[in-house]
């Protein structure tokens, strides 16, 4: 069965949805758990590997100094690497550039974690029961299944208790924006959601790219709760992933009294250049 219609015709999009940039050159997945490690150094993060559902979760996080009742920053990281073409289903959705870290790593609040997807950096040596439900659809078709959602709701509880903070604004790079929604609409410890080039209504951007629908949970049906959750949404003005277009249009079906903002940044697209402006973005959109 074919996972995606014959409707796109430019391939340099269609490769830009797969979360790819051709076949040639592409690291493999030992590289881009090295990329991770390296940041993990360079910036004195703690990497950890959390139980969550039943999957491990690979989650970077600063020192944790607070006496309790702060905000700390938790970064969702992107779909990462979903499909190799077009037609197949990469073996290993690693992400090749892990934007969600490096905005983790632009950001100068004290109290930070970050949250890779599950199946992303896996360890390939360790074969346990673990490994075995890291099933390609997780990736590809069923990115937003309830279990996916879990067991990030499970990460981030982990995350908050080693940090020990009582709160926490949730920042979700591309498909890490829809989690953070669907994460912040079941539970009471969310500030406020940010997102970054993200697909915010899937069933939407689904009919905007002209591909089959996505199995799972989706923001754009739970808008009535999602009203109540303060969001700034930010977009790239060359964007074509994930168009600020779309985000309008989300921003649309929602009560104008509600606390949601939505920023366009000019001369920015799904990748560039988030992490080099990250700092000054956060100065402009997180109250002070």
């Amino acid at each position: 069965m074919m996972l995606f219609r014959r409707y796109p015709a430019n391939l340099m999009l269609w490769l830009l949805l797969l979360g790819v940039t051709g076949c040639v050159g592409v690291p493999t997945p030992a590289e881009r758990h090295q990329t991770a490690r390296e940041l993990a150094v360079e910036h004195d993060l703690t990497p950890l590997h959390l139980p969550a559902e039943r999957f491990y979760l690979l989650a970077m996080q600063t020192p944790a100094y607070s006496p309790g009742g702060e905000v700390a920053h938790i970064y969702l990281e992107g779909d990462g690497r979903s499909w190799a073409s077009r037609w197949r289903v990469a073996k290993d959705p690693t992400p090749v550039d892990p934007i969600g870290l490096k905005l983790m790593v632009a950001d100068k609040a004290p109290l930070r974690g970050w949250l890779g997807r599950p199946c992303q950096y896996q360890k390939p040596m360790v074969q346990g029961p673990r490994d075995r439900v890291c099933k390609q659809a997780y990736w590809s078709t069923h990115r937003y299944a309830p279990e996916l959602v879990k067991a990030m709701g499970q990460g981030l509880d982990q995350l908050k208790q080693r940090l020990k903070v009582e709160k926490l604004v949730l920042i979700g790079y591309s498909g890490g924006g829809p989690m953070a929604l669907l994460l912040a609409n079941r539970r009471d410890d969310v500030l406020r959601v940010i997102t970054v080039a993200a697909n915010l209504d899937i069933a939407a951007w689904v009919r905007w790219h002209r591909v089959s629908p996505l199995v799972g949970l989706d923001p754009g049906m739970e808008l009535d709760s999602l009203k109540r959750i303060p969001q700034i949404h930010l977009s790239g003005a060359d964007d074509r992933v994930a168009p600020a277009l779309l985000q309008q249009r989300f921003r649309a079906r929602l009560p104008a009294s509600a606390p949601i903002t939505l920023q366009t940044i000019p001369k920015t697209d799904h990748t560039c250049c988030w992490p080099e402006q990250w700092p000054a973005l956060l100065r402009s959109t997180i109250p002070q």
